[in-house]
């Protein structure tokens, strides 16, 4: 997001439940500037619900989670010193979270933790 004309995204790290099947191969060099969410999340820098809700930021991201039986997706931007430099979330298979309000207290103090150790790189 440093002033680039396109962005690709890729997972750089993925941790699964017992039964679910990884996904991070199918996020490797995945072009940003083709979906509308990344541009959804630099604007409003969180969010927080479910496939139907993503869809109607950006039906072509719900598709690609849909595909890997995502139902619910929480996250947030990762602001560095200068720019943004990448974003950080959680998504369910099956189901959604029990309490959203201290699900996104909580990613939001691993965000601003995270996004210190990655702006120092």
């Amino acid at each position: 997001m440093a002033g680039l004309p396109f962005i690709y995204g890729e997972m750089t790290y993925e941790v699964c439940r017992e039964g679910i099947l990884p996904v991070d191969a199918d996020y490797t060099q995945f072009n940003l500037s083709r979906l509308s969410f990344p541009t959804f999340m630099f604007e409003h820098n969180a969010f927080c619900g479910s496939m139907n809700e993503v869809n109607r930021i950006d039906d072509k991201f719900a598709e690609r989670l849909l595909v890997n039986n995502s139902t619910y997706l929480c996250g947030y931007t990762l602001h560095g010193s200068t720019n943004v430099i990448g974003y950080f979330g959680v998504i369910w298979c099956g189901g959604s979270p029990e309490e959203t309000n201290q699900l996104m207290k909580d990613l939001a103090a691993y965000a601003q933790r995270l996004a210190v150790l990655l702006d120092e790189c």
